[in-house]
């Protein structure tokens, strides 16, 4: 409890910080392209940040493979938030402004599993990979994490076995890894733990292990011709802050 008090004491003066600071009495909307993968925590952070600067946070949310075509096909933002190297990309492509890619985020792969079917054993690789071949069916998402997982089956000789187990979906949040487990339309399914952790009717068996894990690094980048820059800015210095960790672990990620 006296842990909880001093936390909200800390969010709440970080958040007078950000009011003090504020670079005009008017208020801007800052306007942020990203991936679906940080939902959650973006949700219960914008109106923490919103309420302390008088800014509004619009949020176009996007698969994290999809956010670098949002961004390609001119749709205008001042920040766009997806992983690492696709930030470098689009920098090197000059949609976004040089040197501003700001790590935010690590993220893990999750695997969660629908009511009643059996638990994978989370171990190691080998036990890990038992429990793959035993499952009849997998479910995994349209996001970054499948890429990764297509080429580990591959890597462990499984690939095969696998390609007629998997049920792979459009990433949306009317149809995501947790409602097909929830329908019984998979035994398993992978998809970030950010995207699983909060999900009811499903369990979330922990992160697959550490030997054939992918750390995502989702990050920030700052348009080019970012229309409020400066206040871009102030965001991206309040999601790294000490204070914003907590609420950012609390939804399955570390902040960077």
């Amino acid at each position: 409890m006296l842990r909880r008090a001093k936390r909200a004491m800390t969010l709440a003066a970080v958040t007078c910080g950000i009011a003090l600071t504020a670079t005009s009495a008017m208020a801007a909307e800052i306007k942020m392209i990203s991936a679906m993968a940080l939902h959650a925590a973006w949700l219960e952070l914008m109106p923490v940040y919103e309420k302390a600067s008088g800014d509004k946070v619009t949020i176009v949310w996007s698969p994290g493979l999809e956010v670098a075509k949002h961004v390609e096909a001119g749709e205008k933002a001042d920040i766009a938030v997806l992983a690492a190297a696709g930030v470098d990309d689009l920098i090197k492509k000059g949609f976004l402004a040089e040197g501003s890619r700001v790590p935010l985020v690590n993220s893990l792969i999750g695997i969660a599993i629908r009511p009643g079917a059996p638990r994978p054993d989370l171990s190691n690789a080998a036990s890990f990979k038992r429990s793959l071949l035993d499952a009849k069916s997998i479910a995994m998402s349209a996001g970054t994490s499948s890429i990764y997982l297509r080429k580990l089956f591959q890597t462990m000789g499984i690939a095969k076995e696998m390609d007629g187990k998997l049920y792979q979906q459009a990433n949306t949040r009317a149809e995501n890894v947790a409602n097909v487990l929830r329908r019984g339309g998979a035994d398993l399914g992978f998809q970030q733990v950010s995207e699983l952790i909060d999900e009811k009717g499903i369990t979330l068996v922990g992160p697959i292990p550490a030997e054939v894990q992918e750390v995502t690094v989702w990050s920030a980048g700052l348009y080019r011709d970012a229309r409020e820059a400066e206040r871009a800015r102030a965001l991206i210095r309040f999601i790294k802050s000490p204070e914003a960790a907590a609420i950012i672990k609390k939804h399955g990620l570390d902040p960077s």
